[in-house]
């Protein structure tokens, strides 16, 4: 069905993206498929230690004096699947599904962040009838979980001052900042003591999950926080020990399943499902509007746990998530009351003898950042323990003055808006190149970092065709 668009040769580079394992920490295979791409269309291309990728194209005839541009993009993708899917994400390509005007993957997450933005610069870069500027086209890596690829890129390999960012997921909207994130893990040492009683799994599942930049001001559930709600219950009057827990997939993903296994009498059992099933009904009243398909239930465990956490470590682990920032904190009310600062509880897991709890903060106001880790640490002094900084990433700042943002308008025309996103791009990575212009721009992504993210394949050749003559007409920026 691309045949028909002007966008096929995107679809058809996504297409061979998709085929090629590429999760975040797992880009060595497709960064060799680009270095090969380069190679196949004579193109000067040089890699770093971190499996960043670097490919220049001269310009077009007539283009020689034309202001040069930076095209940007990240390879790895999050990789999220459901619940009973065997998919292997470091060896399995992705089975992509057109759904009527969208394209999705089945049964896990598509990678359109950022596949999309890698297979448009490809199709440019492949291209011998578009008309372009000197482009210098950077292809980083592990930007979902550090933009560890964008932190280490060295910018002095680069002489353009315009880059264009193909990161963003709303085809009207051209982003020109961006908030700063700070990732954090919290630990805890724990006792154990053994247990004679049945070991039981209370799992849930379904949540709706997603983004924690873009779905964090959507009154989404947090698994993680459920199942602390539901611990603390069941400890009221349920004698139990939790033996294991684990929840979350990532750090800037709110939680949308979470597992423990509790060992009681069972002659307890009726009363927790009891419990339980009034505590569905209580979630349904505060989330029910936008968690339509959430489910809580408990069972046998396959295998019994012969040790359980203390009581210590069990109240401990309790209070720290009750108490822990998450969900939005402020809007920003000078950008059209954008999401300004948050906080996401991403992870838990016991490893090791140890409680780990990963979250992650985001705020285009540094000191707010500060702040957010000030009250983490003050949970550390309550409860002892330890907090260490995972990644701190710093904030895109918009400049109202920029030409580039001028000229991007007039290009599109009316329908063009001009945000920030409380999200963090690898823009605020490049802005240390002197006075250098950076925009952010996409087509329609959905419920990306998710099982139902896809793609509008419609505003895939819209955009595509708006590319294009952006480029173009850059002789005249």
């Amino acid at each position: 069905m691309f045949d028909d668009l002007e966008a096929k040769n995107v679809f058809k580079y996504f297409y061979k993206i998709c085929e090629v394992p590429h999760g975040s920490g797992n880009e060595k295979k497709l960064s060799d498929y680009l270095v090969e791409f380069a190679k196949k269309n004579n193109l000067y291309c040089e890699r770093d230690k971190f499996n960043n990728v670097l490919i220049k194209k001269v310009a077009s005839p007539g283009y020689e004096n034309v202001n040069g541009i930076i095209l940007q993009a990240h390879m790895d993708m999050v990789c999220v699947k459901k619940e009973n899917s065997k998919h292997d994400f470091e060896n399995d390509k992705l089975e992509l599904i057109v759904d009527g005007n969208f394209l999705r993957a089945k049964d896990t997450s598509l990678g359109a962040d950022n596949g999309i933005g890698v297979a448009i610069i490809l199709a440019v870069l492949e291209s011998k009838n578009i008309l372009h500027p000197d482009i210098e086209a950077i292809f980083t890596v592990d930007e979902e979980r550090s933009m560890l690829g964008a932190k280490n890129f060295d910018i002095s390999k680069l002489k353009n001052k315009i880059m264009f960012n193909l990161d963003s997921d709303e085809e009207e909207c051209f982003v020109v900042g961006s908030g700063g994130g700070l990732s954090s893990e919290i630990i805890y040492d724990i006792n154990f003591i053994n247990s004679q009683q049945k070991s039981y799994v209370l799992k849930i599942s379904n949540l709706l999950g997603g983004h924690s930049a873009v779905e964090i001001d959507k009154e989404r559930a947090n698994a993680i926080i459920l199942m602390a709600r539901i611990l603390n219950e069941l400890s009221k009057k349920i004698k139990f020990g939790l033996a294991d827990i684990f929840g979350g997939t990532a750090g800037n993903v709110i939680a949308n399943c979470c597992e423990a296994v509790i060992n009681f009498d069972e002659k307890d059992f009726d009363l927790a499902k009891k419990m339980i099933d009034e505590l569905v009904e209580c979630f349904k009243n505060e989330f029910g509007l936008y968690e339509k398909k959430f489910l809580i239930d408990i069972f046998e465990c396959e295998k019994r746990y012969d040790v359980v956490l203390d009581k210590n470590s069990f109240d401990k682990l309790v209070q720290t998530i009750f108490l822990m920032p998450n969900g939005l904190i402020n809007r920003n009310l000078n950008l059209n009351g954008i999401p300004e600062t948050s906080s996401n509880i991403g992870l838990i897991k016991i490893f090791d003898g140890k409680i780990v709890i990963t979250s992650f903060a985001r705020s285009s106001c540094e000191s707010k950042l500060d702040f957010i880790f000030d009250k983490l640490e003050f949970l550390i002094n309550i409860f002892g323990g330890k907090i260490k900084i995972l990644n701190k990433l710093p904030a895109w700042d918009y400049k109202p003055e920029s030409k580039l943002i001028e000229f991007c308008k007039k290009n599109y025309g009316d329908k063009a808006k001009i945000m920030a996103t409380h999200g963090g791009l690898e823009c605020s990575f490049f802005k240390k190149i002197k006075d250098i212009e950076i925009i952010s721009m996409g087509p329609n992504i959905f419920d990306y970092h998710s099982v139902n993210e896809k793609i509008e394949i419609a505003s895939v050749d819209r955009f595509w065709k708006f590319f294009k003559k952006l480029l173009a007409n850059m002789k005249n920026y």
